[in-house]
């Protein structure tokens, strides 16, 4: 099984810190973002493979994935950041997807057993399943949102609404697990995959939502959620080892 890690962004809104330093590898108690994404990743028992896709900088994401081990291979993929959409699509294409895979985003901090996820899914035998949290009704502008029944399955899903149309407040929480036709969905060139896709697999019934309580969920997308996530990391006295420990595994990388 494979994962696809989109990680190519310049990260401007966290500048000067992105000048030197990718968004992806940007430390949160100590540890880089890239690895909580990848913490979360380990817990899926029949993961072989990882693809990251980069570009801004990244030949300093290759350098530290050539430097650490984890319990899989990690490839790193030059992208055109070409969005969620169009990045994924050329990910998927690099690591010749052809079987269910998990996608995820690359700067979120949180804990989310994706091993439960991927069960789920399989359960549900949709194309697609989202995971998501609970999110305050006035924050609900700022997420992709899933309308959502008691079985799981979405009916409707709207990338940031206006929080008067928001159809619920369950939030995407940057990790799906899909199945390979969904690559042939998306459009070539630059395109959201949570707007070319998820909506449309909502309107044929084919998407479902994995409802996770993670204790936490940070976008270090600013200077100041970046400042609020090492707060809570270091109070929490961080949640993964760092690279190359026992802990965090001994397979290979590339």
């Amino acid at each position: 099984m494979r994962a696809l890690i989109l990680a190519a962004g310049e990260g401007t809104r966290l500048r000067p810190l992105t000048y030197a330093i990718p968004k992806s590898l940007l430390p949160v108690g100590g540890v880089p973002t890239i690895d909580y994404v990848i913490k979360n990743l380990e817990k899926v028992q029949e993961l072989e493979e990882v693809y990251v896709g980069v570009s801004h900088l990244e030949d300093n994401i290759k350098n530290y994935f050539e430097h650490n081990h984890y319990k899989f291979l990690i490839k790193t993929v030059h992208t055109e950041c070409l969005e969620t959409g169009g990045d994924l699509k050329a990910l998927a294409a690099a690591a010749n997807i052809n079987e269910t895979f998990i996608g995820c985003n690359g700067d979120n901090i949180t804990e989310i057993n994706l091993q439960k996820a991927l069960e789920f899914h399989r359960k549900k035998g949709g194309l697609g399943t989202i995971v998501l949290f609970k999110v305050k009704k006035k924050e609900t502008s700022r997420f992709g949102i899933a309308k959502i029944d008691k079985n799981g399955l979405i009916s409707k899903f709207v990338e940031k609404p206006s929080i008067e149309s928001a159809p619920s407040n369950y939030a995407n929480a940057g990790y799906y697990i899909l199945e390979p036709e969904v690559i042939d969905m998306i459009p070539d060139g630059k395109v959201r995959v949570e707007q070319a896709v998820f909506s449309k697999l909502a309107e044929k019934g084919k998407l479902y939502g994995y409802v996770a309580n993670p204790p936490h969920w940070i976008d270090i997308g600013t200077l100041e959620s970046y400042l609020e996530a090492n707060k809570i990391i270091l109070q929490r006295k961080g949640i993964i080892p760092p690279p190359g420990s026992e802990e965090s595994g001994k397979k290979g990388k590339k």
